[in-house]
């Protein structure tokens, strides 16, 4: 096996890793995609990491976040954003490893992924109306069967 086979197989096989993780972890890949995209649009340079687009630099994945991967593969796919280069992670939870840094090159087809998540977001969350509450209110308790005005507790007379 020569070594462009060997980094062939080997990249085939992330893939599926990739797709496997995320595959239950779509509103945490929307979301994520979200960020990254808008750390790439604010940066001066048009260059950002994923953790860049972290919600905390000092947390850790519980489930080891290999699912984050496919947050830039499926943005490199779509033509917006190339690997810019690999430097090293400040995030303590990774450990100073290997992280890419990616520069956008679509910046009106990034606007756009943005615009569709934000819709998406807004139908998967439709706001509440005035009127309705975001929690039913239980019904009072009211026992006029056997009250206990005294904080007494009657379990009924003896014989």
């Amino acid at each position: 096996m020569i070594a462009t086979e060997g980094r062939e197989r080997g990249e085939k096989r992330a893939e599926r890793g990739i797709k496997r993780a995320a595959f239950k972890h779509r509103p945490e890949i929307e979301r994520g995609t979200l960020k990254f995209l808008d750390a790439l649009l604010a940066s001066a340079t048009g260059c950002a990491t994923l953790d860049d687009a972290a919600d905390s630099l000092r947390g850790k994945y519980l489930d080891g976040g290999k699912w984050r991967a496919s947050i830039p593969k499926r943005l490199q796919a779509d033509g917006l954003i190339v690997c810019e280069r690999v430097l090293k992670s400040a995030r303590p939870a990774r450990h100073a490893g290997y992280l890419t840094e990616w520069r956008l090159i679509d910046r009106s087809g990034a606007e756009r992924r943005r615009a569709e998540l934000l819709a998406a977001q807004a139908f998967d969350n439709p706001p509440k109306d005035a009127g309705e509450s975001a929690v039913t209110d239980s019904p009072a308790v009211n026992s006029s069967i056997n009250p206990q005005p005294n904080g007494e507790k009657d379990h009924g007379t003896t014989v």
